[in-house]
Parts: C-alpha cells; structure tokens; sequence
C-alpha cells in the first residue's frame, strides 16, 4: 500500500503518528500529578534555589582559591595571601548562605535531605 509513497510523507505521517501517541500519553497522565500554588513557588522554592546556588557558586570558587594555593600558582607571599583572604571570604559567604537557607521553610522531605547534607557539608568544611 504504502510502496508508491515516496520517503518524505512517509516519515512525516509516521512522526506525526507517534507524537499524536504520546500526546494522549501525557494528557492521561496530567491529572495524576500534584498541583503546586504559584505563590508557594515564587515565596518559597524560588528563594530556596537561588540561596542553594549562590551557596553552590561560593563553594566553587573556595575550590579554585584551594587549588591555586595548592597548585602553586600562588608564587609570591602577597599573592598566596590574596588566595587565603579569597577562600576566607567565601567561607563566610557559605555561612550567610547556610544561615539564609535554613531560615526558609521547607517541606518534609526537603528538610530531611538537608539534614543529611548537613553531616557530609560539616566534614567537608573542616577539611577546607
């Protein structure tokens, strides 16, 4: 039947097809899942995520201040300085962060997650 067909329609009709497929796949399965209030994301996720990456990006950069010192980029005594009062400081960012995070509220399940995060960060930060 489809031997006189050339090949362009027969994969637009054949994608079309399984998109039309796995469109009544996902409407099926919309209902199932949990309605989120915009307010609950906006007030407290949202803050939740950004305080969780500015934590992020400070830890990053107590990592590249660590392997500056310990790659010996820092070659003179000022510039090694420079590279301890740039960890220290980000230290103290994680710390503001830390702080920030813990003042937000937080789900059942988030607040578990963080409670074992807390073990694992405190291990980590005696080490840096």
């Amino acid at each position: 039947m489809l031997d006189n067909v050339r090949v362009g329609p027969k994969l637009v009709g054949g994608s079309w097809s399984c998109g039309r497929g796995r469109r009544s796949e996902w409407l099926a399965g919309q209902p199932a899942q949990p309605r989120i209030p915009v307010a609950e994301i906006t007030d407290q996720r949202m803050a939740g995520l950004v305080v969780l990456g500015d934590l992020r990006a400070a830890q990053q950069s107590v990592w590249v201040g660590e392997s500056r010192v310990a790659g010996g980029r820092s070659t003179d005594f000022s510039s090694r300085q420079a590279d301890y009062a740039y960890i220290d400081q980000n230290l103290r960012r994680i710390d503001e962060s830390w702080k920030a995070y813990e003042a937000i509220p937080h789900s059942t399940g988030e607040t578990s997650q963080w409670e074992g995060l807390g073990s694992v960060w405190k291990s980590w930060r005696q080490g840096a």
